[in-house]
């Protein structure tokens, strides 16, 4: 593909439904706002039947009161509330790598008029048959080593 086909390559949005996904990205980071977050990028799980097989969505989780309803949700459906507790976001984004999810995907208008897709619910996902991350050409650089690059301690 040459340099004119990507810059202009038209973005496909999965439509809107619900799906089966695997984590394949979670780093912490800090928002220009100051707060800490999460990025995530999930693909729609090839191994399972349903559209738009391997199409991928990005979720920003901001850390903030009004939005840690969508870190419960997140939790619950990894089972990291219960079986893998986590002190801070760098835990968090090393328990969600590779995790499998339930996501319902719905379309939005953005600030310039773009419509975009996220991701209004998680939910538990289908077990893996044989787990796909390690066949992923997935960046995981920052979630070894332990440390809390954004100083994010929660609790």
């Amino acid at each position: 593909m040459d340099l004119k086909s990507l810059i202009f390559k038209e973005e496909v949005l999965p439509p809107e439904n619900k799906y089966e996904a695997i984590i394949i990205e979670a780093k912490p980071t800090i928002y220009r706002s100051g707060n800490s977050g999460i990025n995530m990028k999930l693909m729609i799980r090839p191994d399972v039947e349903q559209d738009a097989q391997e199409e991928e969505i990005d979720d920003c989780l901001v850390y903030t009161e009004k939005s840690i309803y969508k870190y419960r949700m997140l939790g619950k459906a990894i089972k990291a509330v219960s079986e893998q507790p986590w002190n801070s976001l760098p835990e968090l984004a090393r328990l969600l790598f590779g995790k499998p999810v339930s996501i319902h995907v719905k379309h939005k208008q953005d600030m310039y008029d773009q419509t975009v897709a996220y991701i209004s619910m998680y939910g538990e996902g289908q077990p893996f048959e044989r787990h796909p991350v390690e066949d992923l050409d997935v960046d995981i650089t920052g979630l070894e080593s332990g440390e809390d690059p954004n100083n994010a301690a929660l609790l």
